[in-house]
């Protein structure tokens, strides 16, 4: 399937968020951010139902703290800012904004899908069959276990899945 627009999403359609359209939003991307912020009001004013698996949360969270403790310290090694934090855990409990902006995400209207034994199963299978790393397999095992065909994401990976609808924040030519 190939990558369709986040824009020509259909009105009161069903869609599963992935994390790299909260980060755009949310670090203010300069190419993505605008149009992932248009999209995840869409969610917010309830044109769209938005669903998001707690994976996705976790992602969005970890990368957040990254960020955040980048600023604080001007670190910008992953390595480093892992020994930083080893050394000075309590840095991640001067963390406010990370905390904030996940969040955010239930009280913008998003459903957050958990993970069950089944859904586990379910993304084992898939990561075999179409080739995608744990995580993406576990993304579409949740969307498909609720029902949902549609995701709203930048990865490309997913465009392997068939019967998944991808939606990216594409520039329209």
């Amino acid at each position: 399937m190939i990558s369709i627009n986040t824009n020509r999403f259909p009105s009161n359609g069903r869609i599963l968020v992935d994390s790299n359209i909260f980060l755009y939003s949310a670090l203010a991307h300069k190419k993505f951010g605008k149009t992932c912020t248009e999209f995840l009001s869409r969610v917010e004013n309830e044109d769209i139902i938005g669903f998001v698996p707690t994976i996705v949360i976790q992602e969005v969270l970890h990368r957040l703290m990254i960020t955040e403790v980048q600023k604080k310290t001007g670190i910008t090694n992953l390595i480093d800012i892992r020994k930083r934090i080893q050394t000075e855990p309590e840095i991640i409990q001067s963390l406010t904004q990370c905390f904030k902006a996940t969040q955010n995400i239930q009280q913008m209207g998003f459903h957050l899908i958990g993970d069950s034994p089944e859904i586990i199963t379910h993304s084992i299978e898939i990561s075999k069959k179409y080739s995608l790393f744990a995580k993406d397999a576990l993304i579409v095992a949740s969307a498909w276990t609720y029902g949902i065909f549609d995701i709203a994401s930048h990865d490309k990976d997913f465009e392997r899945v068939p019967r998944l609808n991808v939606y990216s924040p594409i520039t329209e030519i």
